[in-house]
């Protein structure tokens, strides 16, 4: 029963013994194969014979989750969109700034999971919704950029942030052509260290120059940005794409 409690939660089988045997008095003698088996003998149970699929739009149904299937002519289903009415009641609210990013390798579909978020006027990020998509392709990312359009109701995101994914900007650019697209600061950063950073010889020379970029990214007006820009373009400057 513990084994199932805490993969439930999401502890990984690796994580469930030593929690077990830092629990007991005596050392478990269950090995990993037998915590998988009782992981696999619980899900079966929970899918009572249905498919992996039909199980999640089950569960969908059941804690009230809005949500959107894309098939093809087979029936295959290629995207799913989900969402829940506390988020499209916020995002109604604070559609202003929009974010949005895929993670990967989280199911054994291998199917991306782009999410979608929100900040509210006191600067708390809420989750506007979920998306599966089969590719990471213009067609896939239309369609769940058109869900949340159609959330919206007419109304139109000021700014959209996202990473520097060539497929999702044009589907941006088609879906919500008067809207602002920036990329995402933080993969800028990541760029900016992987690209840079084996540039430079000391310690010393990187965080002046990361400092000097740190400056430059948090500029509040135009005057001041130019400044380090000035400074960034100066002839000792290394020539560099972040992107």
């Amino acid at each position: 029963m513990e084994v199932r409690t805490l993969s439930e939660a999401g502890v990984q089988p690796l994580d469930i013994k030593t929690i077990l045997n830092k629990q007991s008095d005596e050392p478990v003698h269950a090995n990993l194969n037998t915590i998988y088996n009782e992981i696999n003998a619980h899900r079966i149970e929970k899918l009572a014979g249905q498919s992996s699929i039909e199980y999640l739009i089950g569960q969908l149904k059941s804690l009230d989750f809005i949500y959107t299937i894309d098939q093809n002519d087979e029936n295959q289903i290629q995207s799913l969109f989900f969402t829940l009415p506390q988020s499209i009641h916020l995002l109604k609210q604070f559609h202003s700034v929009i974010l949005m990013d895929c993670t990967y390798k989280t199911n054994k579909f291998n199917m991306p999971l782009l999410h979608i978020c929100g900040f509210t006027n006191t600067n708390h990020s809420f989750s506007v919704g979920f998306c599966f998509v089969t590719k990471e392709n213009i067609p896939s990312y239309t369609w769940a950029l058109l869900q949340l359009k159609n959330l919206l109701k007419g109304l139109v995101p000021e700014v959209i942030i996202s990473d520097w994914d060539l497929a999702l900007s044009k589907a941006l650019k088609k879906t919500f052509p008067s809207s602002s697209h920036l990329l995402c600061i933080w993969h800028i950063n990541k760029n900016v260290v992987a690209k840079c950073k084996k540039h430079f010889t000391s310690g010393d020379s990187w965080n002046a120059f990361y400092s000097k970029w740190q400056s430059l990214v948090e500029s509040e007006t135009e005057s001041v940005s130019l400044i380090f820009e000035y400074i960034f373009h100066q002839p000792k400057r290394i020539n560099i794409s972040i992107i």
